[in-house]
């Protein structure tokens, strides 16, 4: 087995500069083993390491839910890096975060397009100290409001907590609750699907067996059985249906991350809190799928 790599690094327009290929194709050179990185001791497990929530943290105040959002660009190891950060209170709205965040680590690309930080901006809060000095710094601002039992609510909130190199355990993914409700509807859908094929492959073999024993003079049947069982093929649906952007548009019928500037932290988080909450609302116990 050989190991498939990329020689270069990830440009800003998010192509390799060894081969012009987009950053998530596969390698493009081949050998026995690589280095794609040498790391400085301790420097990998420094920076993915991941902290639980305290169970206090100096002055803070946690309160009972906290909708949140992060933006993320990509650093120069091609990984995602934490650059912007909102936090509301789930029941008041007030705004508890919402600041930018200098990386940790020298960028590649700011991703402007998605993230709506442009590297002028990050500059200028450089300069002016209205940003947090990295992603440890973030995660403690966030905590100052956050305790153990805190519910954290977002979208695709893995995302999220993982770029502040967090973990928490009660939370509540609107992306989740979509989604996981869909792939059971999925199931259940393919679990009919085979027993009506089951139903119909019996039906056309006693069919087969009447043609061959004399009984059966019309073989449209059995054609008509075998047509049956070979339904039209379902369009993949795609994964975009679970979006922030499509479920508030649909469940709540307001457009979010309308501009060319990218998208807005803040905004997304407020979404993700009125997403949650139509779901309460609108869906019985039994639609709401709880992580313990």
């Amino acid at each position: 087995m050989r190991c498939r790599f990329h020689s270069g690094s990830v440009n800003r327009q998010q192509f390799w500069n060894c081969c012009n290929q987009y950053r998530y194709s596969k390698g493009c050179q081949q050998a026995e083993d690589h280095c794609s990185h040498d790391y400085e001791e301790g420097e990998l497990e420094a920076f993915w390491k991941y902290h639980t929530t305290p169970k206090t943290f100096r002055d803070s105040v946690p309160r009972h839910a906290v909708a949140l959002d992060c933006e993320m660009g990509t650093n120069k190891y091609g990984e995602t890096e934490l650059i912007r950060i909102s936090a509301i209170d789930y029941f008041s709205s007030e705004v508890l975060i919402d600041s930018l965040v200098f990386p940790d680590v020298p960028m590649s690309d700011y991703n402007t397009r998605y993230s709506g930080v442009s590297i002028r901006q990050m500059e200028y809060a450089y300069r002016k100290r209205l940003c947090f000095f990295g992603k440890d710094s973030a995660r403690e601002a966030v905590w100052k409001f956050v305790g153990p039992k805190t519910i954290i609510v977002g979208h695709s909130a893995n995302n999220d907590l993982s770029a502040l190199r967090w973990i928490h355990e009660p939370i509540i993914d609107t992306m989740l609750i979509d989604y996981l409700k869909f792939m059971e509807e999925q199931k259940q859908a393919e679990i009919e699907k085979e027993r009506k094929n089951q139903k119909n492959a019996k039906a056309c073999l006693l069919d087969m067996e009447d043609i061959n024993d004399g009984r059966g003079n019309n073989s449209s049947k059995v054609i008509s059985k075998k047509a049956e069982l070979e339904e039209p093929k379902q369009k993949n649906r795609s994964s975009g249906r679970f979006s922030l952007k499509i479920l508030t548009k649909e469940r709540i019928g307001r457009n979010i991350q309308q501009g060319r500037s990218g998208h807005d932290s803040l905004e997304d988080a407020i979404a993700a809190r009125d997403l949650a909450h139509w779901n309460v609302m609108n869906r019985s116990i039994n639609d709401l799928i709880l992580f313990e």
